[in-house]
């Protein structure tokens, strides 16, 4: 297989990794947040440091995982009692705010110049199959747990909130506890997926986490489908699969990266419009969720 199918590949196992733990936010609980670049940019900064000051790999995968779930829990807690457009822009101001530290922290992410010579995997630092098999192996188990995660009583409940959270806080269940989880749990992938994407790259600064990759991932996940774990990967593959295609189309270099963010926006805009499910739609949990946890003794389907 040639460097550059891998390279895709990989890449695609990063940002799905990333694409999952955003859908926990925004397709089970309802909460449209538009921090996960920033947090996949939090977990990158925080494992490529350990790396370069001689920290193993299992020490960088965990402080990164912890850092993202701490600032997660902290982000969900600022902003709990905010709704709708409210939560939005205060994610935006969060997004915005964790990528200027990450530009003008000069002395410990070198601002614009970014941080190189990040190192690999230590076992499997010098090939690409390889790192291909530990991101997918990665991404496999973020897949599992996150559709664990959708069939437990937990992603009954933030089905419950997003439909009606007025009517599931009226049913006895902590609501802000239950959203604080969900962010916690997306924000703890983050932190993985941009470790990944680190040791994938070797190279990182502030402009691959800007709002851009925010959206990108948040148009991932609505296009693919809300609230399914399927319609994250299959949104990722898409929006991997599409700037690859258009390599292949005679255009100025520097056209492509615009016309990248043209595609993604107008699909944005077109599923919102015409397909708010999705790809691939929801398994018929939206409406029956406050159901479930009305009826005494319910057991939550498979």
């Amino acid at each position: 297989m040639s460097p550059y199918v891998l390279q895709v590949l990989s890449l695609f196992n990063v940002l799905a990794i990333a694409a999952l733990g955003l859908n926990v936010v925004v397709g089970y609980s309802g909460i449209l947040s538009v921090t996960q670049g920033a947090l996949v940019g939090v977990g990158a900064y925080v494992g490529a440091l350990v790396l370069l000051a001689g920290g193993g790999w299992l020490m960088a995968s965990a402080l990164a995982i912890a850092v993202t779930a701490a600032l997660g829990c902290v982000v969900q807690l600022l902003s709990n009692r905010a709704l709708g457009d409210y939560y939005i822009v205060i994610s935006l101001g969060i997004q915005t705010v964790l990528f200027a530290v990450m530009l003008n922290w000069q002395d410990v992410t070198r601002g614009s110049m970014g941080l190189s010579g990040i190192p690999g995997i230590p076992a499997f630092a010098g090939g690409r199959i390889e790192f291909w098999v530990v991101s997918f192996a990665v991404l496999i188990l973020a897949f599992l747990l996150v559709r664990a995660f959708s069939r437990s009583f937990h992603g009954t409940v933030l089905r419950a909130i997003r439909s009606d959270e007025i009517a599931t806080l009226s049913l006895g269940k902590p609501v802000r506890l239950y959203k604080v989880g969900a962010f916690v749990f997306g924000a703890a992938l983050s932190g993985v997926a941009g470790l990944l994407y680190a040791t994938l790259h070797r190279y990182i600064d502030p402009y691959s986490f800007q709002v851009n990759l925010s959206i990108l991932l948040l148009s991932a996940v609505i296009v693919g489908g809300l609230g399914n774990v399927y319609g994250s990967l299959v949104g990722v593959g898409l929006i991997v699969a599409l700037p690859e295609a258009l390599r292949f189309v005679p255009m100025p270099s520097g056209l492509a990266a615009h016309i990248n963010e043209i595609v993604y926006y107008s699909l944005l805009i077109l599923f919102v419009l015409f397909r708010r499910q999705g790809i691939v739609p929801e398994f018929g949990w939206g409406s029956s969720a406050l159901n479930v946890l009305g009826r005494p003794g319910a057991k939550v389907a498979p």
